[in-house]
């Protein structure tokens, strides 16, 4: 039986098989961070913050991201989940365009916060956006298989990234 949500009623011809490509590419390249292995020592060597500091600003990280969870998944049931990928990148790319350019603790901070807030409209809709795409043809019984191909494909870039 197939499941149709409202954003999968009027879909039409929809490539899955494609769809599930390019978001498992789009989740491996977001994954593949070269910089992570190196962050701790870059905000304290280059941006002169302290440890403690450093702490305060990824703990206010997940704070923000938990806090923009529920509007982030308001926003993406509302205008699709594309949509919200899109977003996503669009508020992420100015935090770290920011981050780049900031040169004090607060512009720090602020870049912070865009980045968290991006980050809620993309983490827990690349799941939704995979269901939805297996449902349009019916193949709700592989989100399990898919999604954990997906969470290793991230895994993937994750570790291979600082390497």
């Amino acid at each position: 039986m197939q499941t149709v949500t409202p954003r999968t009623a009027g879909a039409g011809a929809f490539a899955v098989g494609r769809n599930v490509r390019l978001l498992q590419l789009f989740w491996f390249l977001l994954s593949f961070q070269l910089w992570m292995g190196t962050w701790i020592a870059y905000l304290v060597e280059f941006r002169g913050v302290s440890l403690f500091l450093v702490g305060l600003l990824e703990t206010f990280f997940q704070f923000v991201g938990l806090a923009a969870r529920v509007p982030a998944g308001a926003f993406a049931d509302r205008f699709g989940r594309r949509n919200s990928l899109v977003l996503a990148m669009a508020i992420e790319g100015s935090g770290l365009f920011l981050f780049a350019f900031a040169s004090n603790y607060p512009l720090i901070i602020a870049s912070y916060v865009l980045w968290a807030g991006g980050s809620a409209f993309r983490d827990p809709v690349h799941a939704a956006y995979l269901y939805d795409a297996l449902a349009v043809e019916g193949r709700e019984v592989d989100f399990s298989k898919q999604f954990g191909r997906l969470t290793g494909i991230g895994m993937a870039g994750m570790t291979l990234g600082p390497l």
